[in-house]
């Protein structure tokens, strides 16, 4: 019916019906509602008061349900916009860079919330959910069964040093002579990838590195290195982060030993977000997945 009008014909013709499918309609609402809503003559139909009544509750309840379809659809893409990003400091400027201009200009709707943390915390935010995905460095990924990994590049390990030792002055640095130099060693709790590859680089040239201190996260690692108390290896991404007091040096190892920075994420995680993000990885950083 079309209360615009209070005409049969106009509301068969609005709702794509025939006019007695609609009289029969509002006949069984009638019997829904238990009285009357409209007066009818030959000449002329009009709501009565029960009808008007009725009419302004189903407009406010159709108004409602507009809004409350609107608001759904809007948390639905909020939620759908919404990812948390786990980093290993240091690896932000080489990623990152690349990474948010295209995310803005893509999926400007998306709302990325990023945690630096280490290897092991970010597989324990990948299983308990805190986090859709992660750019780490542990090589043991593959044995947690609900987690998927893939490299998105792989950097050279280079030597670091203060910047006024003797071994800065090098342009390659041969492992034997670091042996001399009081290693600033990954913690194991933070980053037991990275630990574990230089003492191979050690074992692979038949010398033994000896531990100064061990430090659980890079910034603290390079200003160690920047007081004098030692060196350490890191993957070459980390030279955007060097103090003015703290230099890189390629290793003179051929080939030199690499580090694999993996993107890792659960199976199971059907966050929309997490699939747009995903594909524009593998699309920004394509040609950096070999050495």
């Amino acid at each position: 019916m079309d209360f615009r009008y209070l005409s049969f014909t106009h509301a068969a013709k609005r709702l794509h019906t025939v006019q007695p499918s609609l009289s029969r309609q509002i006949r069984q609402l009638e019997q829904i509602v238990g009285t009357p809503l409209l007066q009818r003559d030959k000449r002329d139909v009009k709501l009565t008061e029960a009808g008007r009544v009725f009419l302004e509750k189903a407009r406010a309840m159709l108004r409602d349900l507009d809004d409350a379809i609107a608001l759904a659809r809007r948390a639905a893409r909020d939620e759908a916009g919404q990812i948390t990003i786990g980093f290993a400091p240091g690896t932000e400027a080489r990623l990152f860079i690349v990474l948010l201009p295209a995310l803005r200009q893509k999926f400007p709707e998306m709302r990325p919330t990023f945690r630096a943390l280490s290897d092991p915390d970010m597989i324990a935010g990948l299983k308990n959910h805190s986090l859709n995905v992660a750019f780490l460095a542990a090589d043991d990924i593959d044995e947690h069964p609900e987690i998927v990994s893939e490299i998105v590049f792989r950097q050279p390990l280079v030597a670091v040093l203060p910047a006024r030792h003797p071994l800065a002055r090098l342009r390659r640095i041969p492992v034997a002579k670091l042996a001399a130099v009081p290693l600033v060693s990954p913690a194991a709790s933070s980053a037991p990838t990275l630990r574990k590859v230089i003492q191979q680089v050690a074992v692979r040239h038949g010398v033994a590195f000896v531990s100064a201190i061990d430090m659980d996260n890079i910034l603290a690692t390079l200003n160690a290195i920047g007081s004098g108390m030692g060196f350490t290896l890191l993957p070459q991404y980390q030279r955007h982060i060097l103090p003015d007091n703290v230099v890189m040096r390629p290793l003179a190892d051929d080939p030199p030993p690499f580090l694999d920075l993996r993107m890792a994420y659960r199976k199971d995680d059907r966050l929309p977000a997490l699939a747009f993000f995903l594909g524009l990885v593998r699309e920004c950083l394509q040609e950096n997945r070999q050495p």
